[in-house]
């Protein structure tokens, strides 16, 4: 979890600006990296990097004689190899210098990347498989501006022209001669096609690699969010299994209270901490008011889905986010500084379709994994965007990082090449399996995640 600006321009009033209003002008990634400010500051050149050290201790932005590298996230690679003095940075670094701009395919991770290359004079933007980690651009006549958030670019008023966010799963090339696009591509393509697995067993190892990957070899403690739902208890059984040490944090309020207890004395016995959250009414207010002075608001509407939507659509004002940011704020005071949460759960493995009667319309796959030929909407747009949008606010807000194991790639593709019987044999099917193979408590319903106490929960 860092921050990131970088500008070219040949206006050097743009600079000039940032050197004199920086702590304002960049206000918003400072909580996403409070470990370290790192600058790179040229005649036509400003790269800024906020750090928060999660995998060794590199600043940024990185240089050498041809790049400058920006970097948000983690790249799991050598994800065994990082230390101190060696971490999924200079990995980067080292692969760039190798491979060069053109072969992000390789990279497993969650990140956004940006490479300022001197001997092509030209940008380059990257985003992960499922855009994790946000990443925002302007153009004008004679500037590039590009931040983690788009209100850091708007401060900069440069004029109408569209503010757009790095779009999922590419990598973009601009022309800095004549600020141009020189080149656009996909980094990772999905196989729709191939359907024909009939054993969960490949799912089920993609998925222990995942946890693997966001657990192992790491410097900060790891927490998790743990509910009734089958995202959550499926992390959590799965690090149970492995013998990954974390806390759990969880909220009896909106969940099946049966499950959760039960899920909580298996991790006690096991000798995992869970700590139970009842925050009270000025606990709340507090969470409410910190949201709205400090953190953008994220509208929870999916034009996909116009006519089924939350009834609060600020994101800031519904509880599970309140609650989200009480827990966050938990996990940061106690030192545990890596999350790990369930998102893509409901995008990727039922795509919103809940067990009978329940289907609450926001689901385009509906159960019927026959006709599904090719990415529906809420695959790598649609909620899936929202929420992650949501989640990396809430971490950034709070000096944690979020990692998302049911988003990794070969997880997904496992569960894309899976007969569509298979996929339609149980709720979340594959979950469901792993679930009961490893004896973990489960709850074969669905709740939205809420957390308080209300006449009316804002629930999905």
């Amino acid at each position: 979890m860092c921050g990131i600006f970088f500008c070219y321009t040949k206006d050097t009033k743009i600079i000039e600006k940032y050197k004199n209003n920086k702590e304002i002008l960049i206000s918003e990634i400072m909580s996403r990296g409070p470990d370290h400010l790192g600058e790179v500051i040229d005649k036509n050149i400003l790269a800024a990097h906020t750090l928060l050290s999660i995998t060794g201790y590199k600043e940024q932005p990185v240089q050498n004689d041809r790049y400058i590298t920006l970097f948000n996230g983690e790249i799991y690679n050598d994800y065994m190899g990082y230390n101190e003095k060696y971490s999924d940075t200079e990995f980067l670094q080292n692969f760039i210098d190798k491979k060069g701009l053109q072969n992000f395919d390789e990279l497993e991770g969650e990140y956004a990347i940006v490479v300022y290359d001197k001997k092509e004079n030209s940008i380059t933007l990257a985003t992960d498989t499922f855009n994790t980690k946000p990443l925002y651009y302007q153009i004008t006549e004679s500037a590039i501006l590009i931040a983690t958030f788009e209100e850091i670019v708007k401060k900069f008023e440069l004029g109408n022209s569209p503010i757009r966010r790095v779009p999922v799963n590419k990598i973009i090339t601009f022309d800095l001669k004549d600020l141009t696009v020189k080149s656009f591509k996909e980094i990772f393509q999905f196989d729709f096609g191939k359907q024909n697995k009939n054993s969960f067993e490949d799912w089920n190892i993609a998925l222990e690699k995942s946890i693997l990957r966001r657990t192992q070899n790491t410097k900060h403690p790891l927490f998790l969010p743990l509910s009734s739902g089958h995202d959550s208890g499926l992390i959590a059984s799965e690090m149970l299994r492995l013998d990954i040490p974390f806390r759990a944090y969880c909220f009896f309020e909106g969940e099946d209270q049966k499950t959760l207890q039960d899920r909580i004395r298996v991790l006690s016995k096991k000798g995992v901490p869970v700590n139970v959250l009842e925050p009270s009414d000025h606990e709340i207010e507090r969470s409410k008011l910190d949201l709205l002075a400090n953190v953008e608001m994220i509208e929870f509407k999916n034009n996909l889905t116009p006519t089924k939507t939350f009834p609060i659509t600020d994101f800031r004002l519904i509880d599970g986010t309140l609650c989200a940011n009480i827990l966050c704020k938990a996990a940061r005071q106690a030192g545990e500084l890596i999350g790990l949460f369930g998102n893509g759960g409901d995008e990727i493995y039922s795509d919103f379709y809940y067990p009978p009667p329940s289907n609450n319309g926001w689901s385009n796959v509906a159960g019927d994994w026959y006709s599904q030929v090719g990415p529906w909407p809420n695959f790598q747009g649609g909620w899936n965007e929202i929420f992650l949008k949501a989640s990396d606010r809430i971490c950034s807000h709070n000096s944690v990082e979020g990692r998302f194991p049911l988003l990794d790639r070969w997880v997904v593709q496992e569960f894309l090449y899976l007969h569509p019987r298979l996929k339609s044999i149980n709720y979340k099917a594959p979950l469901t399996n792993k679930l009961i193979e490893n004896n973990f408590p489960l709850f074969n319903g669905k709740f939205g995640f809420s957390g308080i106490k209300r006449k009316q929960k804002n629930q999905l």
